[in-house]
């Protein structure tokens, strides 16, 4: 089958974060399996996502000045979308309320080409003008006219149910993520410094803030490791910056800027413990690939996947305090029998749940207009991508 990914930004600096991770995953093992796959996405110029079998097709972005994602466009990337969307057999669009990925759904409905959405969380009911506007004009069409859409959980499924008169057409299915051999993870000097981590957005839902003075707690508390913030920009840099040049940071504590897309995994498979306080996450990518390396993660009861991972001692849930996220960090580098339990069950949640194989399997029958909860293996004598990423540029 030849099949596009859609997905609205890919930068250097990783700001769009999760469905970009996603989309790669997703195509990289359709490619494998034997599909033609191509990833078309806006772009700030810098990026150099791999892919390996995938055509990467890249366009430089706009912003209007509403800013934001929602903001961005790019008329070269609609301009050859519009020209190749009949050589697709399927398209799936990773959806946001914005001007890349809403206008290329609405083609797709347009040109009868079979298409699925998968909003990643970012659709929900929303009363704010601006998204009001967007699905008025073009939200509630595209999910109508979807021939599947993609849930991450039931309370995303119930958002979406919300938006669209069809929630028959809403599956649910989870992020997934490849496996990574035990040999990745480095192994750890005899008196090295232990190393936590925060991997995010700086964004407030992220509360890297909450990090930040969980940090000091430990400190004082003498608690000996280096506390490692990485993450572009949006919104919260100023004051993590102001309160490391304040003297109220603990020493231990530096930002060390955005990584660059798809060298989260070797970060966390380098570091000791991965701390996500947000309060409203959906499905974080970023804590599979800390499952997949086999770094213990602390979470908050404000990440929907807290419950699963709790029931199956894969990670520490807490309230997000922290005070709660001190505790559970301390426990961690205090207690390594209780690290090694946590890291084992991680890859065994990742490998019998999340992996990129049941994945794919869903989406293949998806693409078919088969019911992609039944998971039908299916495979193609497509080219795999011919012209593996290659890039295309305007």
């Amino acid at each position: 089958m030849r099949i596009a990914h859609l997905v609205t930004y890919i930068s250097s600096d990783g700001a769009f974060g999760g469905p970009v991770s996603v989309a790669i995953a997703q195509a990289t093992e359709l490619a494998r399996r034997g599909h033609e796959i191509e990833l078309v996405a806006g772009w700030d110029g810098k990026a150099e996502p791999d892919a390996p079998g995938v055509a990467i097709r890249l366009f430089r972005v706009g912003s209007l000045p509403f800013g934001g994602f929602s903001g961005l466009y790019s008329l070269r990337l609609m301009g050859y979308f519009a020209q190749n969307i009949r050589r697709y057999d399927a398209v799936h669009i990773h959806l946001a309320r914005d001007l890349v990925t809403l206008p290329a759904a609405v083609l797709a409905a347009l040109f009868g080409v079979r298409y699925v959405v998968q909003p990643h969380g970012m659709i929900a009911p929303d009363k704010r003008a601006k998204a009001r506007i967007f699905d008025a004009l073009a939200t509630h069409r595209v999910l109508r006219r979807a021939s599947r859409v993609f849930a991450l959980t039931e309370r995303e499924q119930s958002n979406l149910a919300a938006l669209t008169p069809t929630p028959q057409s809403i599956d649910q299915i989870p992020n997934g993520i490849r496996h990574y051999p035990e040999h990745q993870r480095p192994a750890t000097p005899s008196g090295r410094i232990p190393e936590v981590v925060f991997i995010a957005r700086l964004h407030p839902n992220k509360r890297v803030m909450a990090f930040a003075n969980m940090a000091r707690l430990l400190y004082d508390d003498g608690v000996v490791a280096k506390f490692t913030v990485f993450g572009p920009d949006e919104g919260d840099l100023s004051k993590l910056l102001e309160y490391i040049r304040s003297g109220s940071a603990p020493p231990s504590l530096t930002y060390e800027g955005p990584l660059k897309q798809g060298r989260a995994p070797d970060r966390l498979a380098a570091a000791d413990v991965y701390v996500l306080p947000s309060e409203r996450e959906v499905f974080p990518m970023t804590v599979l690939e800390s499952l997949a390396v086999g770094t213990p993660s602390v979470v908050t009861v404000g990440c929907e996947i807290s419950h699963e991972l709790e029931q199956n001692a894969a990670a520490l849930v807490t309230d997000g305090t922290p005070t709660q996220l001190a505790s559970a960090v301390r426990t961690l580098l205090l207690d390594r029998a209780m690290w090694r339990e946590l890291a084992n069950n991680g890859r065994v949640l990742v490998r019998e749940h999340f992996g990129i194989e049941m994945v794919a399997d869903k989406l293949e029958a998806a693409y078919r207009g088969r019911n992609s909860s039944r998971g039908i293996p299916m495979r193609s004598a497509g080219r795999g991508g011919a012209d593996a990423n290659d890039r295309s540029e305007s």
